[in-house]
């Protein structure tokens, strides 16, 4: 199942994820709403989708444009 890959084996793209989920978290998301740590490709997308970024200010596109890349990542690994 394509949401259920793994996006966060332990390495430079582990840390990019715990990066980006982090700075949502110290910019004012809440943990329900960046979740558990993002280790298969459904956390990233619900993440997205509950942090709800549209409505927050401009730095947040940045924010989604990170989550969006790792999506890219997980989507081209083998």
């Amino acid at each position: 199942m394509p949401f259920q890959r793994q996006a966060v084996p332990r390495s430079r793209a582990a840390m990019v994820t715990e990066v980006v989920r982090g700075w949502a978290l110290r910019h004012g998301a809440s943990t329900g709403q960046a979740g558990e740590p993002w280790r298969v490709r459904g956390d990233v997308i619900a993440a997205i989708e509950r942090v709800d970024w549209m409505w927050r200010s401009g730095e947040w596109f940045a924010w989604w444009r990170a989550a969006a890349a790792r999506l890219e990542e997980i989507a081209a690994a083998p």
